[in-house]
């Protein structure tokens, strides 16, 4: 064997979810509570039928496709 640090370990060091997971699944958590509960309260306080037109900031959220690709294209 190799006796340097120079080479990967072969032992498991911990293991468990990287910080990168965490962000990911935080930000999956967060696009679903928003959307639901958005929904949700835009039926109930609002009065809205339970359709797309519920959907929280909809005008926003059809729009922002053209938008990244606008910006992608000038910058």
């Amino acid at each position: 064997k190799w006796k340097t640090a120079n080479v990967c370990s072969t032992t498991q060091l911990g293991g468990g979810v990287s910080a990168g997971w965490v962000f990911i699944i935080l930000l999956l958590v967060t696009i679903v509570v928003y959307s639901v509960g958005g929904t949700i309260y835009n039926v109930k306080f609002n009065r809205m039928d339970l359709n797309l037109s519920a959907f929280p900031h909809r005008e926003f959220w059809v729009e922002l496709p053209g938008l990244v690709m606008d910006g992608c294209r000038y910058v």
